[in-house]
């Protein structure tokens, strides 16, 4: 088979599963962000996270260029309005656009039908999207060299908007992709903030723009809150298995397995006397005695070598 004959028979099996992963750790941003995950969605990652989780996506935090105080200087409210206005997209996951103030109307029609926002937006805000409509770039003029659109005849309905341009899309069989689970949406998180790390610490070493500054430390914040909430939720989902359990269980059993010891050992020691006693004098079951005792100490020092019976404070329990 030549080249161009492979290249032709689609994507290997580790290309689709490096798909996969892109795509789940995707979805899991997403929800991590505060955005409800449809039930297709959630099937894609049910194998990472419970469903009963997945039905309840973090609260989004608000994360924006400027500070407060910068847009309500823009908008013309005071901080405290900007900080109700976040709240408000918080409680509906649907932060308000403050950086794109065109948006901010319709964003506050959508708050004001869910009953969250009971006027219509004020004039100030009217007036701050309008201003930074009219300040977007006008669209590209034709060529000089390309035809003129052919014009409508007079009475005609206008035409309809082309289509929106579908993004290329590659076929994928599940079936060949190994799942990830959510160790692996873990380690995808980790690599993910290294680079976000290194792209940060680019920035400052060579002196870019704030704006650039301000949005690679952006990046790296909302990887790092992703990489939080993931390992919590592992450290959960290994509990529940079984597979993880707190230090101080440890020490309980510990405690519970030098108890049970060391009343076994005395247990031993006056079943042996007892069943020597016959035969033996008492300074030789006084000897009897002192030997299982000193086998029994040699035991209980060999559990206490175990590196979780050290308390917190480096003594022993």
């Amino acid at each position: 088979m030549s080249a161009e004959q492979d290249s032709d028979s689609g994507p290997t099996l580790g290309q689709l599963q490096e798909i996969k992963r892109g795509r789940e750790a995707q979805l899991l941003r997403k929800w991590t962000g505060g955005q409800a995950l449809s039930h297709e969605e959630m099937a894609e990652v049910a194998h990472i996270l419970p469903p009963e989780i997945l039905a309840k996506p973090p609260t989004p935090r608000a994360r924006y260029l400027h500070d407060y105080a910068y847009y309500a200087t823009a908008i013309g409210y005071d901080v405290r309005n900007i900080k109700r206005l976040v709240a408000i997209g918080k409680e509906a996951r649907s932060l308000p656009p403050l950086d794109d103030p065109a948006q901010l109307p319709d964003w506050w029609e959508r708050m004001r039908i869910l009953g969250l926002l009971k006027q219509h937006a004020p004039q100030r805000l009217v007036d701050a999207a309008t201003k930074a409509a009219s300040a977007q770039p006008p669209p590209a003029a034709p060529s000089a060299g390309a035809p003129p659109a052919p014009s409508a005849p007079a009475g005609a309905p206008p035409p309809a908007p082309p289509p929106p341009a579908q993004p290329p899309t590659t076929k994928i069989d599940f079936a060949q992709i190994e799942a990830i689970g959510l160790e692996g949406a873990v380690r995808e998180l980790q690599l993910q903030l290294s680079a976000a790390q290194i792209e940060l610490r680019k920035a400052r070493e060579l002196g870019m723009e704030e704006v650039t500054i301000n949005r690679r430390q952006k990046a790296f914040d909302a990887t790092l809150d992703s990489l939080r909430k993931s390992e919590k939720a592992l450290q959960d989902l290994q509990i529940a298995r079984g597979d993880l359990a707190p230090v101080a269980d440890f020490r309980r059993d510990l405690i519970t397995i030098a108890t049970t010891l060391r009343g076994m050992m005395r247990r031993r020691a006056d079943n042996i006397c007892t069943a020597l006693a016959a035969a033996l004098s008492s300074e030789q079951l006084g000897l009897v005695r002192a030997a299982i005792e000193v086998e029994g100490e040699r035991e209980q020092t060999l559990l206490r070598s175990a590196r979780h019976w050290k308390a917190a404070d480096g003594s022993d329990t």
